[in-house]
């Protein structure tokens, strides 16, 4: 029973060996694979940014363009010529609805807003802003507009009379929800922009639950900058991780089974040596000295079943040689005892011959 016990214990003692290291094996796997995936992720939303950032410099070098061709528009030049804001105002809606700029603004030397878009009772602040300043300096520049918590892409241009500057022009490209959608189906990816911190987008993630993993990029253009939070469904990488770990699980069930078999040999292995040494014991100490005990292993074990199999023929060559003293003791008392039958009691008296006699024992 004892033995049964240590059985069980040495097996008890493996399988939970094993089992915590096979479950820690498997958490480092799975966590490896998880921080793979994830720098795999983040690698491959540095190069859609790269490709969103090559769509905005190209939108913004289009804008560039525009307003090099605008500066030059004869129907601008003659409205600024004449100072007259109406129709600087109406030339420039005209302007603005034809090349449907999302702002278009003309402004005189100083930097001032000469224009008025029909969707907006109140114009532009421009004294100051990036670009106009920097146009008026006679570069086409480009900037950031934030007005009425909307982001505006703007390109400037001077406008010039005889090599004197009288105005700029620009153009503007609305940095909105249906613009971050549209780089978002190009790039998949759910682009949301953001200026100073603030958001000025929102998130589209449409019917996607998630979960997400995302980074932040910051964009320069002109004299400043604005965020790009770049969004992707980790979803798909979680389910791939989720199927790869329910196969190291089973992996993971089937090592357990292969070493339950192992440990059992392996414990039995331990206890047959000493089931058998027991077993050895009890028929020594019930009298039984005569059977054999073979050893049944080459290790420690073995080495105590041979000590105590030499110690058993040592007890049975002891006891032999112990019953052939007794059995000669015993012959010699039953010899002597019938010398003593055969000599005569008392010494027998003959006229002449005096008699003596002495028993010597043989060990003298």
């Amino acid at each position: 029973m004892h033995l049964k016990k240590i059985h069980h214990k040495v097996l008890l003692l493996v399988m939970l060996v094993l089992a915590f290291a096979l479950g820690v094996a498997l958490v480092v796997v799975r966590m490896t694979v998880e921080e793979q995936a994830k720098k795999r992720i983040y690698k491959d939303l540095d190069a859609r940014f790269e490709l969103i950032s090559i769509l905005i410099k190209s939108e913004e070098s289009s804008l560039k363009k525009q307003v090099v061709l605008l500066s030059e528009e004869p129907t601008i030049k003659m409205s600024l010529q004449t100072g007259d804001r109406d129709t600087i105002r109406d030339t420039s809606t005209q302007l603005q609805e034809m090349i449907q700029s999302h702002l278009f603004v003309v402004t005189d030397s100083e930097g001032k807003n000469l224009s008025q878009l029909p969707a907006r009772t109140v114009p532009v602040a421009t004294e100051g802003l990036d670009g106009i300043s920097d146009s008026l300096m006679g570069s086409t520049a480009s900037a950031l507009w934030f007005d009425q918590s909307t982001l505006y892409l703007s390109a400037s241009q001077a406008i010039s009379f005889h090599e004197v500057i009288e105005g700029t022009v620009s153009c503007s490209l609305r940095l909105d929800q249906q613009f971050a959608r549209t780089l978002g189906e190009r790039t998949g990816t759910i682009v949301t922009f953001l200026f100073h911190g603030q958001k000025v987008t929102q998130p589209d993630r449409g019917s996607r639950t998630g979960p997400f993993l995302g980074r932040t990029y910051q964009v320069f253009v002109g004299n400043s900058s604005f965020e790009i939070w770049l969004l992707v469904d980790y979803s798909e990488v979680l389910q791939g991780l989720d199927r790869v770990t329910m196969q190291l699980l089973s992996l993971y069930l089937f090592v357990l089974l292969i070493a339950y078999g192992v440990s059992q040999v392996f414990s039995r292995s331990l206890t047959r040596p000493i089931q058998s040494l027991k077993g050895a014991v009890l028929s020594v100490s019930e009298g039984n000295w005569e059977q054999p005990l073979e050893a049944t292993s080459h290790d420690e074990l073995g080495v105590l079943e041979k000590s105590f199999e030499e110690m058993r023929q040592s007890l049975v060559t002891q006891r032999d040689e112990l019953i052939e003293t007794e059995a000669l003791r015993k012959d010699l008392e039953l010899s002597a005892g019938i010398q003593r039958s055969m000599l005569p009691s008392q010494m027998p008296e003959i006229k002449g011959i005096s008699l003596c006699a002495r028993l010597v024992p043989s060990n003298h």
